[in-house]
C-alpha cells in the first residue's frame, strides 16, 4: 500500500464495524467507531460534521486496527486483515516514522 488516503480509509474502517456488528463483537465496534470519530462526527440533527484531517484519525485508526489485529482478528477474512496490516504499517511508516 503506498499513500494513506483518509477517505478511503474511513471507507475500510465502516467495512471492519460492520463485520463485528455482523459476528456481534461490540467492543470491536466501539474501539473502531472510537477511531472513526476522528473522521467525520454525527451531530444529533443526523448531519455529520468533518474535521480538517489530523493526525489524531491516522494514529486512532493505526492504533484501533492493530489493537482488533491482535485480540479479534478471527472476526475479519483474510483479505480484511491483511489490508488492517497493510493500513498499519503505512499509516506508521507515512505519519509516525522519523525521516
Amino acid at each position: 500500500m503506498d499513500t494513506v488516503y483518509a477517505d478511503k480509509l474511513y471507507e475500510f474502517l465502516t467495512e471492519m464495524v460492520a463485520s463485528a456488528e455482523a459476528r456481534g463483537d461490540q467492543e470491536v465496534v466501539s474501539r473502531i467507531d472510537t477511531a472513526r470519530k476522528h473522521y467525520m462526527i454525527p451531530l444529533p440533527n443526523g448531519k455529520f460534521f468533518r474535521p480538517p484531517l489530523t493526525s489524531e484519525f491516522l494514529g486512532e485508526s493505526m492504533v484501533a486496527l492493530r489493537e482488533v489485529l491482535d485480540t479479534s482478528r478471527s472476526l475479519f477474512t483474510p483479505e480484511q486483515a491483511s489490508q488492517a496490516k497493510e493500513y498499519v504499517d503505512s499509516i506508521k511508516q507515512q505519519w509516525f516514522s522519523p525521516r
